[in-house]
This record gives structure tokens, sequence and C-alpha cells, in this order.
């Protein structure tokens, strides 16, 4: 912040892009965020929880979490997140869809009610 309070952007602008490269964070890495909202803690964690399995076996460590964001329950509805990092080059895109198409499908099977949101490159 120092680097903001004296106008420096330059420099902010370049130790960021420097952490956001090391620890892949956009612009280096794609992101898609799926959020999970469900009528209790409970089923929306088991839900999160069994979508990362689905997608872990073909993603691996490139899923993240689950864990709930700053605000839990918005009208009465608990949240989950998962994130997870792509590439930006040498990802098979197709691929990578048909897997959380399919994880979505077997998750809406068992779990009709509960309400899955993705969001590719999140704000």
């Amino acid at each position: 912040f120092k680097h903001i309070l004296n106008y420096d952007y330059i420099t902010f602008f370049e130790e960021e892009i420097k952490e956001r490269e090391l620890f892949s964070y956009p612009p280096f890495v794609r992101l898609i965020k799926i959020t999970f909202k469900a009528n209790s803690r409970e089923t929306s964690i088991k839900v999160a929880n069994l979508f990362k399995e689905a997608l872990s076996s073909s993603l691996g460590n490139r899923v993240l979490g689950p864990e709930a964001p700053g605000i839990e329950r918005v009208r009465d509805m608990y949240l989950q997140n998962l994130m997870i990092k792509l590439d930006r080059t040498g990802m098979n895109i197709a691929a990578i869809k048909e897997h959380i198409r399919t994880a979505n499908l077997k998750v809406n099977q068992i779990y009709p009610r509960v309400q899955i949101h993705i969001d590719v490159d999140p704000a």
C-alpha cells in the first residue's frame, strides 16, 4: 500500500505482477470459480467436496477448495466455492469443459436442489 499512498503505481504494478506470476494468478493463468448454493451448510460442503472429487481425478491439484466465501449465507442459502487454475497455454479446454459438465451432471443427480454457478475468469 505504501506505493499507492505515494502514487508510485509503476512500482506497485511491477511488484504485483511478479507475485501473480510466482503464485499462478491472472493474467498468467485462467480461473474458473464454481459456487454451490444449498439450504444447509452441511449440504453445500458435501456437494462442493463431491464436485471436487469428480474433478480432481482429471485436474489434480488445479482444483482449490472448497471454502466458504467471506459472506457464507445469502438469502438463506449457504455458499461454498471451488477454484480451478488453468494454464493459459497447452490446456485442452474442450476436455476441461467436459469434465466440469460431467461433474455437474453427477452432482445434480444426487442433489438436484443445489444451485451451481460457474464463473470463468471472475472479477
